[in-house]
């Protein structure tokens, strides 16, 4: 079915309350990428709302490959989102719900090569979102308005702190190398389970890339020797300007590149 054939109820509660959850998927030569773990990963975030994602993997992965062989999807990505469903609008949980679950699958323009080779430009923005940001839930409005304020800026993206320290930027998760150390800001609710970030520091320990899981200060972003992000659309991204000062020399760095590198012979 064509995208613009498809109806959803105006009382759809994704639409009314953003009570849902959804998950992205890269397809890459004509693959979809980490499927299992995007899934594990969208049953989470489902059980924390208390929704059941109402197919079975197995189901949801012969779907996506139809779409993907439908299409002719070579290079792109399959948008997947399950909302409680249509009713009328009262803020509790309604007895007689039934989900809403559609698959989406898009071509999409390569990422510019100038981001890996010149690296991002980014902002440093307080986290002014919820406190549930392990939840890949359908509410994304501070961080629009986050990259809003980004490209009216003239930068490419922002990162995002809070009191306990840099999060994660507005759709990725944020790495730095500080001291040769890759670091990162540790699990919990504060940010999304990346599932490239998790990849990267995979790779990174199988390299002997020491790693470690804590929170940094803004100062200790500005003052790394490489700044990183990651996401399921543009992998692994070098960031080379934080707030107008130059990350490092201001070129992508030597882990950067060395963690780029292994993500791209994963992907093959």
């Amino acid at each position: 079915m064509a995208a613009e054939d498809a109806c959803l109820n105006i009382e759809d509660r994704g639409t009314l309350f953003g009570d849902g959850v959804y998950e992205f998927f890269k397809v890459h030569n004509g693959k979809v990428l980490m499927t299992q773990e995007h899934l594990d990963r969208l049953r989470y975030s489902a059980s924390e709302l208390e929704l059941t994602v109402p197919y079975s993997d197995e189901k949801i992965g012969a779907i996506i490959d139809k779409l993907i062989d439908t299409n002719g999807l070579q290079y792109g990505g399959i948008y997947l989102q399950l909302t409680r469903g249509a009713a009328h609008r009262i803020h509790q949980f309604p007895d007689d719900c039934t989900p809403n679950f559609f698959i989406v699958a898009r071509e999409m323009p390569p990422v510019p090569q100038s981001l890996y080779e010149e690296g991002m430009a980014v902002l440093l923005l307080p986290d002014e979102r919820w406190k549930r940001c392990d939840i890949k839930s359908l509410n994304l409005l501070a961080n629009i308005l986050a990259k809003q304020k980004a490209i009216k800026a003239g930068v490419d993206d922002a990162i995002l702190y809070s009191e306990r320290g840099i999060t994660e930027s507005t759709s990725s998760s944020v790495l730095t190398v500080i001291d040769g150390v890759l670091t990162t800001t540790p699990l919990g609710p504060w940010i999304l389970p990346g599932i490239t970030r998790q990849a990267v520091l995979e790779l990174a320990l199988k390299d002997n890339i020491p790693v470690a899981e804590r929170f940094i200060s803004k100062e200790e972003l500005t003052a790394a020797d490489e700044v990183i992000i990651t996401n399921t659309r543009s992998d692994v991204t070098p960031v080379t300007t934080v707030d107008g000062q130059p990350v490092g020399n201001g070129k992508p760095g030597k882990i950067t590149r060395r963690l780029m590198d292994l993500f791209a012979d994963l992907l093959k």
